[in-house]
């Protein structure tokens, strides 16, 4: 499931664990239909209503948080009303802020399945343009997309090549 979301607005007064309003994320079910999305590589300067306010003009969020990780490492979970407000959030979610990843929530569990599936591509030949992001978009419409790197040299320009 969902991470826990104490602490966790939600922009209907409950704080309930955020939950997709769609069908289960099963690889046999219909996995298309997500609301639930993680964020990565949150600029610092964001706080919680920064956050919210960004990822409110794509759609009506239910539930969302903010988290903390190691370091500067800030990520967070955002869950929409709707599918289409959850696409729109991951198809303009790149033009925020530089190297800002929005994609598809997946849990632990779908993530331990999908890490038996050995499905990786190397992607070459990239325009120095495209980030996370777009290569996720790319990919994500011939199936489901555990994971995309782009390479990066020291000073986080794009060495034009990444992994899907």
């Amino acid at each position: 499931g969902f991470p826990s979301s104490r602490g966790s607005y939600s922009s209907r007064g409950s704080h309930s664990p955020i939950s997709s309003s769609s069908s289960s994320s099963s690889q046999y079910g219909s996995e298309h239909q997500f609301t639930n999305l993680y964020v990565s590589n949150i600029p610092p300067e964001w706080d919680r209503v920064t956050f919210y306010d960004i990822f409110s003009e794509y759609g009506d969020i239910t539930t969302f948080d903010l988290r903390h990780g190691n370091g500067n490492n800030r990520y967070g979970y955002v869950n929409y009303e709707t599918h289409e407000q959850a696409m729109r959030a991951i198809n303009e979610g790149s033009l925020i802020t530089p190297n800002l990843l929005v994609k598809k929530y997946v849990s632990s569990e779908d993530r331990k399945l999908n890490s038996k599936i050995k499905n990786n591509l190397i992607v070459k030949n990239l325009e120095e343009f495209i980030d996370e992001n777009t290569l996720f978009s790319i990919f994500s419409i011939y199936g489901n997309v555990s994971s995309v790197k782009i390479e990066r040299d020291f000073s986080g320009a794009s060495k034009c090549f990444g992994y899907v």
